[in-house]
C-alpha cells in the first residue's frame, strides 16, 4: 500500500495498479469464466473513501477515461428521452447517430415497462443506458432495483440541441460518472474484464487525478475490485492528525457541556421558582395590611357635627329688604343623635334605702 501525505503529484502509481488489476483477471477467469463485460460480476469498481462527508451535488459529474467502457459500434444502447410529436427516433437518424442507439420516450417507459418483469428485461436487453438530463428525475424515480443492483443506472446527457447529439452520446460512452455525498465512500466503474491490466490502471489513475482536482485532500484511501471479489489496495495515507484532534475537542466540549447542563438543571430549577415565592409571600403581606387598616377604620369613633354658622350683624341703616332664608338642611343621622337631650340618669336605691324612707315618712 502507498502511503504518502495529502497532496501529493498522483495518487495510483501504474505498477501497482496493474498487478491488482492483473490479479483481479486471475480471480474473475476461475470465479466466472464466460460471463458477458456487462455483467455486475465482470465490472471493475475504483472503491474511493474519504476523511469526511462531502457535499452531494444536484448531478453526478462526469470524468473522462483513457480507455472507454463501451464499443460505439457494437454495444446496443438506450437512450430516455421527453416526450415528442415528431419522435426521438427520427431525430436521431437526421443526426447521424447510430443505429445501435434507440430512443425509448417517458409514456412509452411508464406504458410498456409498468411490471418488475418488464423491467428487468429492459435492463437485460442493452449494454448501457443514455438519459435526457431534463428527465433524469422522472427515469431514475419509474426505473426499478434491478438498475441499480446491475449498475446500469442511466448516463445523463445533453440533447436539446439536434447537432450535438451525436458527438454528446460519444463524450457519453467514453467517460464514466462519479456520485458522491451520501456517505463516505464511492464506486467509479473505471473498467471491465475484457480491459487488459494496463488499460485499467491507466483509467484509475484518470479517475483518481480527477477527484482529487474535485475534491482536494478528501481522499483518504483506493482500492479496486469487482462485485464478488475483495478490495485491492492502490492508495492510503495517515490520518490527518489536526482533524483527529479537532474531533477529539469537538467531543471533550460536547461532553463538557452536557454534564454542565445536568449539574446547573437543579440549580436554575430552583432560581427560577425564588420569583414566584416572592410574589406569594408579597401578597400574603398586602392581604394583612388591607385587613388591619379595615379592622382599624371600623374601630375609630365618628367625627362630631360641624357648628351652626353664626347669624349676619344687622346694618345700622336698617335694610327693609331682607334676603331670602336659606333653605333647611337635613341633619345627618350622627348630628341629630348629638343633637337630641339625653334624659338624666335616675340615680340608683338600694332596698334598704326604701325601707328606711318609707319608716321615716310613716306617722308616729
Amino acid at each position: 500500500i502507498k502511503m504518502a501525505d495529502t497532496h501529493v503529484p498522483s495518487l495510483v502509481e501504474p505498477e501497482q495498479a496493474q498487478k491488482a488489476a492483473a490479479a483481479l483477471l486471475a480471480y474473475n477467469d476461475k470465479q466466472h469464466k464466460g460471463l458477458l463485460s456487462n455483467d455486475p460480476e465482470c465490472q471493475i469498481q475504483l472503491i474511493i473513501a474519504f476523511d469526511t462527508l462531502p457535499a452531494a451535488p444536484s448531478k453526478p459529474t462526469r470524468i473522462s477515461l483513457a480507455h472507454s467502457l463501451f464499443d460505439d459500434k457494437s454495444s446496443k444502447i438506450c437512450l430516455f428521452t421527453k416526450d415528442s410529436q415528431e419522435g426521438y427516433q427520427t431525430i436521431l437518424k437526421k443526426a447521424s447517430v447510430p443505429d445501435n442507439v434507440t430512443a425509448i420516450e417517458v409514456t412509452r417507459l411508464r406504458r410498456d415497462f409498468h411490471q418488475f418483469e418488464d423491467k428487468r428485461k429492459l435492463c437485460a436487453m442493452y449494454d448501457v443506458f443514455l438519459c435526457d438530463d431534463r428527465v433524469l428525475p422522472i427515469v431514475l424515480r419509474d426505473l426499478g432495483k434491478k438498475f441499480y443492483e446491475s449498475k446500469k443506472l442511466p448516463i445523463p446527457i445533453d440533447i436539446s440541441h439536434t447537432r450535438h447529439i451525436a458527438k454528446n452520446i460519444a463524450r457519453a460512452l467514453s467517460a464514466t460518472n462519479f456520485y458522491y455525498g451520501k456517505s463516505a465512500t464511492s464506486n467509479v466503474r473505471i473498467g471491465n474484464t475484457t480491459m487488459t491490466p494496463s488499460q485499467i490502471a491507466t483509467n484509475a489513475k484518470c479517475v483518481a487525478e480527477a477527484v482529487s482536482k474535485i475534491l482536494p485532500g478528501k481522499i483518504m484511501s483506493l482500492s479496486i475490485k469487482t462485485a464478488t471479489s475483495v478490495a485491492l489496495p492502490l492508495y492510503a495515507r495517515l490520518p490527518n492528525v489536526e482533524l483527529k484532534k479537532r474531533k477529539a475537542d469537538d467531543e471533550a466540549e460536547a461532553s463538557s457541556k452536557k454534564a454542565r447542563k445536568a449539574t446547573d438543571a437543579p440549580a436554575k430549577k430552583a432560581e427560577s421558582q425564588k420569583p414566584r415565592k416572592i410574589k406569594v409571600a408579597q401578597r400574603l403581606v398586602d392581604s394583612a395590611k388591607a385587613e388591619d387598616a379595615a379592622a382599624q377604620s371600623e374601630e375609630k369613633p365618628a367625627a362630631p357635627a360641624p357648628a351652626p354658622a353664626a347669624a349676619p350683624a344687622k346694618s345700622p341703616e336698617g335694610d327693609k329688604k331682607r334676603k331670602a332664608p336659606a333653605p333647611p338642611t337635613t341633619p345627618t343621622p350622627a348630628a341629630a343623635a348629638a343633637a337630641t337631650p339625653k334624659k338624666p340618669a335616675t340615680p340608683k336605691t338600694d332596698k334598704k334605702d326604701k325601707v328606711e324612707a318609707a319608716a321615716v315618712a310613716a306617722p308616729a
